[in-house]
């Protein structure tokens, strides 16, 4: 209903005139993996078919969006200069997928990218313990009492603490990343597996849930992706002490091989808050994207800047109403209602 009301708007010329409103505006798209074989059904915000991503970079290319890196694009924006329709294409975390998949793409259209990596994962060449794990049970299609059941052995809980699937899934989840090393966590995955019957070598070769190797980062820098910051372990405390630790880390990893200043930073699952700024600010950070929702105007805070997070989920009229900024127009009506 909600995609048949946006294709009747755009109908009506709604789109065309709130593209006007906003030309001089920047917007920023959000990205993560993109898809190998069925990741984009199990977790559709994160992973994107080849093919819904290839459509929207496609669409930018049709309606003569005009595509920037990061860097340019905020000179542009903090001394009002920005061309009309100009857009940056970020990625999060990454993944081996977008090395694979994504940047080949980027590179037939000629589009410049940016890619905020978080290290750890980089160093530690496994899969993503969580995310694997949830993959795993996903894949097996477990009825509840058996997950239960086999929850309780795996945690070597009793049965009668375990209250439902995805309660306990996230129990056993926090008691590997708390209590077991990374050689463990990687030991206790091929157990799940073989108790669940789930290939993990397969996951494992084909690198399903890791990110990119030291030498994948420095190879897409010539192919216009530009490495970011993202955090050592996907985490940012508010403290400014922890704060310094996970840049200076998540730094140390990626300055031996990336060419650009590392100035720029993305929020772990667009999570932030005001007391994140200043301690950013003094570790040299010159901007900080989130997860929320928006456009970039005059004025914004460049440690807080805003993005939209595509997804397998939106069908391709929702990905047109954002970025004719129909859906923006419509946000700032509804909050002023």
């Amino acid at each position: 209903m909600k995609n048949m009301l946006l294709r009747l708007c755009k109908s009506a010329g709604c789109f065309t005139l709130s593209s006007r409103l906003c030309r001089h505006s920047l917007q920023i798209l959000c990205y993560h993996g993109l898809s190998f074989e069925d990741e984009h059904i199990f977790s559709p915000g994160t992973f994107m078919t080849r093919d819904t991503f290839a459509r929207r970079l496609a669409y930018l290319r049709d309606n003569d969006f005009n595509v920037l890196d990061l860097g340019k694009a905020i000179e542009r924006f903090r001394t009002n200069s920005l061309e009309p329709k100009s857009v940056v294409i970020t990625v999060d975390d990454g993944f081996y997928s977008f090395y694979k998949l994504g940047v080949p793409l980027l590179k037939e259209y000629g589009y410049p990218s940016t890619l905020y990596v978080t290290s750890y994962y980089v160093k530690h060449s496994n899969p993503i313990f969580r995310l694997t794990v949830q993959y795993m049970f996903w894949k097996s299609h477990y009825n509840d009492a058996g997950l239960l059941k086999l929850l309780s052995d795996l945690t070597n809980s009793s049965l009668s603490e375990m209250h439902d699937g995805k309660q306990s899934l996230r129990k056993l989840i926090e008691h590997a990343e708390s209590k077991l090393n990374e050689e463990e966590r990687n030991k206790f995955l091929e157990e799940i597996a073989n108790r669940l019957n789930v290939d993990f070598d397969k996951i494992r070769t084909q690198r399903l849930f890791s990110l990119v190797k030291i030498d994948e980062i420095q190879s897409m820098q010539t192919d216009g992706v530009d490495i970011q910051l993202h955090t050592h372990r996907h985490k940012l405390p508010e403290d400014p002490l922890e704060i310094e630790y996970e840049i200076n880390k998540n730094r140390e990893v990626l300055a031996p091989v990336v060419t650009s200043p590392l100035t720029h930073f993305c929020y772990p699952s667009g999570i932030w808050s005001e007391k994140h700024c200043q301690p950013l600010a003094e570790l040299e950070i010159k901007t900080a994207t989130t997860c929320d929702p928006g456009l970039n105007k005059p004025g914004s805070n460049l440690l807080a800047l805003s993005r939209f997070v595509d997804s397998e989920e939106f069908a391709d009229i929702v990905f047109d109403a954002e970025l004719s900024c129909f859906k923006e127009v419509i946000r700032n009506a509804i909050g002023k209602c």
